[in-house]
């Protein structure tokens, strides 16, 4: 799928008229909460369609009736349920919108509480072929940005593991697998402190107010709320080794050995350092530094490479006396 029609889904432009659209995006917005219910297991029912979906029960009624009649939904119990094609139908909306965010986060400059906002629109316009044009150009990546699982193209989840951030043992060392997009104020909190998808921290002190963590060589204290919108997988041990630190804190003239990048470091900036030569064993000193600290020039295996500090900053170094 090529990259002017997919700045076209961004802006809206070729997509269906807008009532065909609010009608289609209805139903799927639907089918993605009953899938949701059924991953996470809680019940569906009328009230939380109404809650998140429809305006009032009247017209959650009237679309779990819709929902029924095309065969997507059917009660079971106190409850609804998805049917086979109905679970097909969601997963493939899921598909769409996991597949549209990673592309955002890759391949544009779009910022990381855009992403969700703009997939909500475009995951009504991409067909499947779309989709799998997508997902080929991605190398069929398996998890997007906010490290939810991307069904695969036979549609089809990996079972739930994780556990929120709040629920583990202080001292104990996790990996970041994923963190809730909404409500977009708290994502807004959490993305601002570099925290990201595929980062190992260790949980310090859990207070009444607050979380506090260590991730990749900085502490950082989340509210209880902003800790509950992160979900970890526990781990044996940390990536990030003491006595390492960030290039940008090197000094002029200081040597080190490169020793990882960060996992929030992703797609193209990611593929850029690697390209210069940024990789595990690499030899990096300080050689040259503006007057704001910030592009300073790096020699890297004989090239001198300009880098920003926040670029630096995604590199983690062993200093190494006398080099």
């Amino acid at each position: 799928m090529g990259n002017r029609q997919l700045s076209d889904l961004i802006s809206g432009r070729g997509s269906p008229s807008v009532g065909l659209m609010k009608s289609r995006s209805k139903v799927e917005d639907a089918l993605k909460l009953f899938h949701r219910a059924e991953y996470e297991g809680w019940l569906m029912t009328a009230d939380a369609l109404a809650g998140s979906v429809t305006r009032d029960l009247a017209e959650a009624g009237d679309l779990l009736a819709r929902l029924q009649a095309d065969g997507f939904a059917q009660v079971s119990g106190r409850e609804f349920v998805l049917t086979d094609s109905g679970r097909r139908y969601a997963l493939q909306v899921v598909r769409a919108h996991r597949l549209f965010e990673t592309w955002l986060a890759r391949e544009t400059g779009t910022s990381a509480p855009e992403w969700h906002r703009k997939a909500e629109v475009a995951e009504h316009t991409l067909t499947a072929e779309d989709t799998e044009a997508l997902s080929a150009q991605l190398d069929h990546p398996r998890f997007d940005p906010h490290g939810d699982p991307i069904p695969t193209r036979h549609l089809t989840l990996p079972e739930l593991g994780e556990v929120a951030l709040l629920e583990v043992e202080p001292n104990t060392v996790v990996q970041i697998t994923h963190i809730e997009d909404e409500p977009p104020e708290v994502f807004r909190r959490i993305a601002s402190t570099g925290l990201a998808p595929g980062i190992i921290l260790r949980v310090g002190r859990i207070g009444k107010n607050e979380v506090e963590i260590e991730a990749e060589s900085r502490t950082h204290r989340l509210s209880r709320a902003e800790a509950g919108h992160v979900q970890v997988l526990p781990v044996r041990e940390e990536i990030i080794q003491p006595g390492w630190v960030r290039l940008s804190d090197l000094s002029v003239g200081e040597s080190a050995e490169i020793k990882a990048l960060s996992a929030v470091c992703q797609g193209s900036e990611r593929l850029r350092l690697l390209d210069l030569g940024v990789v595990p064993g690499s030899r990096v000193r300080v050689d040259l530094s503006g007057p704001f600290r910030s592009p300073r020039g790096y020699r890297i295996r004989g090239t001198l490479v300009g880098l920003r500090n926040d670029q630096a900053d995604n590199i983690f170094v062993n200093k190494e006396d006398g080099i």
